[in-house]
């Protein structure tokens, strides 16, 4: 099988190519890291496998709506309330199959 046909299979069964879907998988894992981690943003970045920093801020940006360092103060204010617990703590392939999508 050819790349560029095991790559049209690939989107047609996931929605997505196997690079985006590779991507997505990469920016979930820094999105827990974000969380339990108290590694720097330059840290988890080397260490998810992208190549700069500025790569990492682009593709984080336009996959979570915010920065890095945003995501993370705003998340660890929510977790420390008793009150809310944060949809953005329960995994996207959890949260896909479980939880309808919204209106």
């Amino acid at each position: 099988m050819s790349r560029f046909h095991f790559s049209r299979c690939f989107k047609a069964s996931f929605g997505q190519t196997p690079h985006a879907y590779r991507t997505t998988l990469r920016i979930e894992r820094a999105r827990h890291l974000l969380i339990v981690s108290d590694r720097s943003v330059t840290e988890l970045c080397m260490a998810l496998g992208f190549s700069s920093v500025s790569s990492f801020s682009l593709l984080f940006a336009r996959h979570v709506g915010m920065s890095a360092t945003v995501y993370r103060r705003q998340l660890r204010a929510m977790a420390a309330s008793p009150r809310r617990f944060p949809a953005e703590l329960v995994p996207m392939c959890f949260a896909s199959r479980y939880c309808p999508a919204p209106r």
